[in-house]
This record gives C-alpha cells, sequence and structure tokens, in this order.
C-alpha cells in the first residue's frame, strides 16, 4: 500500500490498492514460488477482494504519519485514496519484492481503474472461483509450475496450457522463442523470443484487448 500511495501521489483509491497488490502477489508468486505478503483476496463484485487492505486503510488513519486517507467524490461514488504526507518514506522490502512492485506499477500504475479491475475479473483465476471463495494462490502455483516444466519438454510446434497472471495462455514453441493465445480472451495473441517477454507482450495484449472491447461499447452504445 505504501509503495503505491507514494508512486501514485496519492491517487490510488482503496479499490486501486487492491487490484495492484492482487496482481503483485500473482507476480511475485509466479516468480519466486511463495506470496509476497499473504493477504488473502476472494471473488467479489468489483473484482478480487481483500479483508487485510479493507482494514489496513483503517489502520493507517489511526496509526501511519507518513500516510493518510482522504475521501473524494468519484464519478463512481466516493472513494478513500491513500495520500503521503511526506515527500518520501521508508518501504521495507527485499529486492525481488522491490522489483515486482516496481515492474507492476510501471505495467498499471497509469491505466484507468475500471480496466484494471476488468485485468482481473476477465482471468480464469478469477472467474473459476465461486463468488465469495477465496481465490487459491497454492492450487495455481502448482499448476503453473507443473506447466513449465512441461513447457521444457515441448517439442518445436506443440502447444501447452500455461497459467500466467490468473490468465490461461495456449503457448506454442517456436523455431525462436514462442507465441501464444489468452484463452480467456478469444483472439488476444502475442509472441517473445523468451518465455519472459511472451508473457510481458501479453500482458500488453491483454491490456489493449480490454480497452479497444470498452471503446466498441462506447461507440455502439
Amino acid at each position: 500500500m505504501r509503495f503505491f500511495a507514494y508512486k501514485s501521489a496519492g491517487h490510488t483509491s482503496q479499490r486501486r490498492t487492491a487490484k495492484l497488490a492482487y496482481i503483485s502477489e500473482l507476480l511475485f508468486l509466479e516468480k519466486e514460488q511463495e506470496l509476497l505478503t499473504g493477504a488473502q483476496f476472494i471473488s467479489y463484485d468489483y473484482g478480487p477482494w481483500s479483508f487485510e487492505i479493507a482494514t489496513a486503510y483503517d489502520a493507517v488513519e489511526a496509526e501511519c504519519e507518513d500516510m493518510k486517507v482522504v475521501s473524494k467524490e468519484t464519478p463512481h461514488g466516493n472513494a478513500r485514496l491513500l495520500q503521503p504526507t511526506r515527500p518520501e518514506t521508508v518501504v521495507k522490502l527485499g529486492n525481488e519484492g522491490f522489483g515486482v512492485l516496481s515492474n507492476v506499477f510501471n505495467l498499471f500504475g497509469y491505466v484507468r481503474t475500471d480496466l484494471l479491475v476488468q485485468f482481473t475479473k476477465r482471468a480464469s483465476l478469477y472467474t473459476k472461483t465461486e463468488y465469495g471463495q477465496t481465490i487459491d494462490f497454492l492450487e495455481y502455483s502448482t499448476r503453473r509450475k507443473d506447466a513449465l516444466d512441461k513447457l521444457k519438454r515441448t517439442p518445436i510446434g506443440m502447444k501447452i496450457e500455461l497459467p500466467s497472471l490468473g490468465y490461461l495462455l495456449k503457448v506454442r514453441v517456436e523455431e525462436v522463442g514462442y507465441s501464444a493465445e489468452c484463452e480467456d480472451l478469444p483472439g488476444c495473441i502475442t509472441q517473445g523470443d523468451s518465455l519472459e517477454e511472451l508473457e510481458e507482450n501479453m500482458r500488453q495484449a491483454i491490456l489493449g484487448y480490454l480497452e479497444c472491447e470498452d471503446e466498441l461499447r462506447e461507440t455502439t452504445a
């Protein structure tokens, strides 16, 4: 929370913080095979929701000297924003955690909140979790590890299913690198010379896909 509050200069609402934290947990889990904070997320109306984050906002008002919670009216109702009260602060994270949060902010930090919500809600990890139930990070991590092990043995021209940031990708091994289609968003495709580049490109492709869908809805409304 503190990292995103300071990086966004006080423009992070509780809903937005929850989505950024959720994506950060997934990305850290994919890279390090463990959770960043251990916060739990459930399937809820506006995407993944965390009790820990909701109560942390209340704790900020009572305990924090370097942040404050400010209420602001938005087109979607009242929002509680985390705002810094100092020019800078200290975020206690290891290099791996700091790197993941930086990557998440670089990719999603300036994405509209409604698109950020859609990014988390359209992924099969979320859609296959029953409403009100806890999203199973452990099972997801096991599926991804098994898929990565299988990918190492997959010959050129063959495909496997790979979980990535909650989405399910159909990855094809090419002579150089990989190509993939997002099974949760038919027609959303990309490629990369390495698996890391493929997944980074897919995140950009998914955001572009969702933004095009949004523009199309506005055009036809």
